[in-house]
């Protein structure tokens, strides 16, 4: 088999192992993961929520031929690259969360990042949210309410 020949899903590999009398045993086979898992499409609450404490957020599962092990995720303010708010954090394999006791400041947008650990240990992109502003009451118009 040549390197052409390898795909980027996964390889099936047949090891054939000695006992301890010489003999051989069966083939044992396993599938190798060579592609990460894809990027998680996340979504938020939308453009702006008046908690100052919790932010709910969900994600479009990942797929890796390994199968997903967990998934991660982090908040980061003003920016996807921004100031980090809440460190990568396991939600297991949970799609949906509610980050809680949260300081989240007013006029602030805060966006959460979500990555796949595949079963071969790889991981995926980040997927990031869109960003969801903290309202401030006082600007209601900003944020497309009018009084």
């Amino acid at each position: 088999m040549n390197k052409k020949s390898l795909t980027n899903i996964g390889i099936l590999i047949a090891i054939l192992a000695l006992s301890l009398v010489g003999m051989v045993s069966p083939a044992a086979t396993g599938i190798v993961d060579t592609v990460s898992p894809t990027t998680p499409l996340v979504s938020d609450e939308g453009s702006w929520t008046d908690s100052r404490t919790t932010l709910s957020f969900w994600w479009v599962p990942s797929y890796a031929s390994s199968g997903i092990v967990e998934y991660l995720y982090a908040i980061t303010e003003d920016s996807p690259e921004g100031t980090l708010i809440r460190d990568w954090t396991s939600a297991g394999l949970n799609t949906e969360i509610t980050a809680k006791d949260l300081n989240l400041k007013p006029d602030t947008t805060y966006y959460i990042g979500v990555k796949a650990r595949g079963g071969a240990d790889q991981v995926s992109e980040i997927g990031y949210s869109d960003g969801i502003a903290i309202r401030d009451g006082r600007d209601a118009a900003k944020f497309g309410e009018v009084s």
